[in-house]
C-alpha cells in the first residue's frame, strides 16, 4: 500500500524538467547497467546426461552427494565397494569432453588415506573440489600432479570429536571451506563448524581460521547438518535433533553468518532464521543453500495439505527484506506433488532447485516469474528413466545454467538395487517479463529508461519490449515512463506497477 500510495503521488508530479535531462542521466547509466548480469535467454528444458559410475557394486549410492560449478560437475558414491575396507568413489565430470556438449568423465578422486564412505558429501568451487569421508574432508586441485588431474592438496580434520554424526556436510566458495564437526569443549554433544581458509599458514595451505556456533545451540540440535558458503556469507543450518532420543522440541533454524561481522575477517552470526509457520518436527535447516543475496532453506517435514504428512516446503530469504541486512523471508515455496519436496535445495543467481524424493521430481524456480521479486515454479525435472524408489531428487545443485539431480537408487543393470544416478539437465529457461524491461533482456535497468527516451526522440522506431516499456499503465510510452524507471533502479522508488 504504502509503494502504491508513493507511485501516484510519483506519477502524478514527477520532475522531468526537459527531456535532454533524462536522456543524459540515461546516457550516463547505460555503461553501468549493461555490465549489470542478465537472465538467462534460451527457452527450453532437457536432460543431456546420465551419470551411473562404475556400477559394480549392489547399493552404491552413487549420486547421494552432487556439485557442480560452470563445466565441471562431482559425484558421490559413499557405499561402493562397501564390502571392502576402504570404500566409496567420487567421480568428476567435465563438459565438452568426449564430444561437444558432452559430459564425459575425467576421473575418479583417490585419498592418500584410507577411508570408508568417502563421497558423503561433495562441493566444488571452480578448479577446488572438496569431499568428505567418515572422519575427513579432502581437497583436490585439478592441475595438481598434472593437467585435469585432480590431485589432493589437504586434508581436513577439526580438532573435534566426529562419533554420533549421522551427516558430515561440507561447503566450499572460493578460497573458503565451511565443514561440520562435533564440539569437544563445550555443551555435549553440540555441534560446530569449522572455517578453513586457503593461504592460511602459508601457501595453498588450507587452515583452520575459525569454528562457528549457533547463538542458541543445544545438544542434538542438527547444528551443521547442513550448510552453503557464498562469497561472504555461510548459512548453516539446525534442524532439531538429529540423533537425539527426544522428539523435536523446536522448529528448526538456519544461522546466517557474514565474514568481518565482528571485526576483521571475523564470521559474526548476522541472523538466526525460521520458517514464518513451521513446528516441531518439520526439520527447517535440513536442507539450505545460498547464493549472493539469496538464501533457501528447506523444512521437507512441513504438511502443507491437512490430509497428508511430509509435503515439504522451502523458503526463500533476501538479504534486504524487511531492513538492509535483515535477511527476511520473501517467499515460501511448495509443490502440488509434495513428496519431502526440499530435501535438497540450490540456487544460483536467480534460480533455484528444490528435490521431493518421494516424488521422484525436482522443480526449477526462477526469480521475477509472477511478480517482481516473486519465485515462480518454472520447470518440474524428472529422470528419463524413472522407476520405483529411485529416490531422485535426493541431491540437487545448479551453477548457471546447469541443473544436476542425484538418484541413489536408481536400479542400473544388471542389478536390482544397484548403484544409483545422477543427471545433468540443460535449464534454459524464459525470461521472466517485467515492468520497466523495455529491452526484454530480463533486468531493469537504465538502458531501458534510454530506449524509451529514444524512441519517443524518433531515434528508434519501436522498443523490443512495449508491454513492458509502459511502466505507469497508462497505454503510452513516455518520458513519464523512463523517469520511473530512473527512479526504481537509483532506488528511490521500492517497485514498478506489476
Amino acid at each position: 500500500m504504502e509503494t502504491r500510495t508513493q507511485y501516484a503521488e510519483t506519477r502524478g508530479g514527477v520532475s522531468v524538467v526537459t527531456m535532454s535531462r533524462l536522456v543524459i542521466l540515461a546516457g550516463l547509466l547505460v555503461a553501468f547497467a549493461l555490465a549489470a548480469p542478465g537472465s538467462t535467454t534460451a527457452t527450453s528444458l532437457h536432460e543431456v546426461k546420465e551419470f551411473t559410475g562404475d556400477g559394480s557394486t549392489f547399493n552404491d549410492d552413487f549420486g547421494q552427494s552432487v556439485a557442480v560449478s560452470g563445466d565441471t560437475a562431482v559425484v558421490g558414491s559413499p557405499l561402493e565397494n562397501a564390502f571392502r575396507d576402504n570404500y566409496g568413489a567420487v567421480y568428476v565430470y567435465q563438459r565438452d569432453r568426449g564430444g561437444a556438449g558432452n559430459w564425459g568423465e575425467v576421473t575418479k578422486l583417490q585419498t592418500v588415506d584410507r577411508v570408508n564412505g568417502l563421497g558423503a558429501s561433495v562441493a566444488i568451487s571452480g578448479d577446488t573440489a572438496v569431499v568428505v569421508s567418515g572422519i575427513a574432508a579432502y581437497v583436490f586441485d585439478r592441475d595438481e600432479g598434472g593437467v585435469d588431474s585432480w590431485g589432493q592438496v589437504a586434508t581436513l580434520k577439526p580438532n573435534a570429536q566426529f562419533t554420533g554424526f549421522p551427516r558430515r556436510d561440507v561447503a566450499i566458495s572460493g578460497d573458503t571451506i565451511a565443514f561440520a564437526g562435533l564440539v569437544s569443549d563445550a555443551i555435549p554433544n553440540t555441534r560446530a563448524v569449522y572455517i578453513y581458509q586457503r593461504n592460511e599458514g602459508g601457501a595453498d595451505n588450507w587452515g583452520e581460521v575459525t569454528k562457528l556456533t549457533g547463538s542458541s545451540a543445544e545438544p542434538f540440535d542438527g547444528f551443521g547438518a547442513s550448510m552453503a558458503v557464498s562469497d561472504d556469507t555461510i548459512v548453516v543450518g539446525a534442524p532439531e535433533r538429529i540423533g537425539g532420543s527426544s522428539p523435536p522440541t523446536s522448529n528448526g533454524v538456519a544461522y546466517i553468518f557474514e565474514r568481518n561481522h565482528g571485526g576483521d575477517d571475523n564470521w559474526g552470526e548476522v541472523k538466526k532464521v525460521t520458517g514464518s509457520d513451521t513446528e516441531p518436527g518439520d526439520v527447517f535447516g535440513g536442507s539450505v543453500a545460498v547464493s549472493g543475496e539469496t538464501a533457501v532453506v528447506g523444512a521437507y517435514r512441513i504438511s502443507t495439505h491437512p490430509t497428508s504428512c511430509c509435503t515439504g516446503a522451502a523458503y526463500i530469504f533476501h538479504r534486504n527484506q524487511g531492513g538492509t541486512d535483515n535477511w527476511g523471508e520473501a517467499k515460501k515455496i511448495t509443490s502440488a506433488d509434495g513428496g519431502r519436496f526440499g530435501a535438497s535445495v540450490a540456487v544460483d543467481g536467480e534460480i533455484a532447485v528444490v528435490g521431493a524424493w518421494r516424488a521422484e521430481l525436482a522443480y526449477a524456480f526462477q526469480r521475477h516469474v509472477g511478480g517482481e521479486d516473486n519465485w515462480g515454479q518454472v520447470a518440474q525435472l524428472s529422470a528419463s528413466n524413472a522407476g520405483f524408489q529411485d529416490f531422485f531428487g535426493s541431491s540437487v545443485a545448479v551453477s548457471g545454467d546447469t541443473g544436476i539431480v542425484g538418484a541413489p537408487g536408481e536400479d542400473g543393470a544388471p542389478i536390482k538395487g544397484c548403484c544409483g544416478s545422477a543427471y545433468v539437465f540443460d535449464l534454459l529457461l524464459p525470461k521472466p517479463r517485467l515492468t520497466g524491461d523495455a529491452s526484454c533482456d530480463g533486468i531493469v535497468t537504465a538502458v531501458d529508461a534510454a530506449l524509451i527516451l529514444q524512441f519517443r526522440a524518433g531515434l528508434i522506431v519501436s522498443v523490443p519490449c512495449p508491454d513492458d516499456a509502459d511502466a505507469d499503465k497508462d497505454s503510452d510510452i513516455d518520458s513519464i515512463d523512463a523517469a520511473l524507471i530512473l527512479q526504481f533502479t537509483a532506488g528511490l522508488l521500492n517497485s514498478l506497477p506489476p
